[in-house]
């Protein structure tokens, strides 16, 4: 018998398989001249994260100074002097162009050569924000909850139909004994009680 927990285990493996979509690894590469700033641009919505590697040569130093401004130009990630490499990781807090700043100013002679490998992942269902945000995400569970469930009875009423076997009684003809009322078997010539002869009506 199937299990009765399967659908709804199926379920939560497929909402979390789609909670996120994840784009194939992108690589960007580029030189920074001295004195010089490089800006890689990325348009990204709502709750989009971002993350990678970045990997520095050039110079005695290869070294870089990095950091990540969001769309108003505010810094969120600041990962100051890179030297060889580094990885990094963010999350986009509003709709906008997020700015990777590779910054070469510190260098008067060196140019520096980036390579940067990153990864988007949007989530499935886009995340609510505003007013009544919180109180639609808990509708949204909840609705998500109630179909989990009803999905689970549907299918435990199905398992229930199938386990229950409608027999019919098996009905045995029964004769009973003219001298001491004993109960016999229909085709009994004798009683089983005292021995006596059955005596059968006609039609018996």
């Amino acid at each position: 018998m199937r299990r009765r927990g399967a659908p709804v285990l199926a379920i939560l493996v497929m909402v979390g398989l789609l909670a996120t979509l994840v784009s194939a690894a992108q690589v960007e590469s580029f030189t920074v001249g001295p004195l010089q700033r490089y800006s890689l641009i990325m348009n990204l919505d709502a709750g989009d994260r971002v993350w990678g590697s970045v990997s520095v040569s050039g110079g005695s130093g290869n070294d870089i100074d990095f950091r990540v401004t969001d769309p108003v130009g505010a810094v969120i990630r600041n990962y100051g002097r890179v030297r060889y490499g580094a990885s990094f990781d963010f999350t986009a807090s509003r709709e906008g162009a997020y700015t990777l700043i590779f910054d070469n100013t510190f260098s008067i002679f060196s140019s520096k050569q980036i390579s940067v490998t990153y990864n988007v992942e949007a989530p499935f269902i886009p995340p609510i924000t505003g007013a009544g945000g919180s109180s639609t995400w808990l509708v949204l569970i909840l609705a998500l909850v109630i179909i989990i469930v009803a999905v689970a009875a549907v299918e435990s009423g199905k398992e229930r139909r199938k386990a229950a076997v409608t027999t019919t009684p098996e009905v045995t003809a029964r004769i009973y004994c003219s001298k001491c009322g004993a109960e016999n078997s229909a085709d009994a010539a004798f009683c089983r009680s005292c021995g006596a002869k059955i005596m059968r009506s006609e039609g018996i």
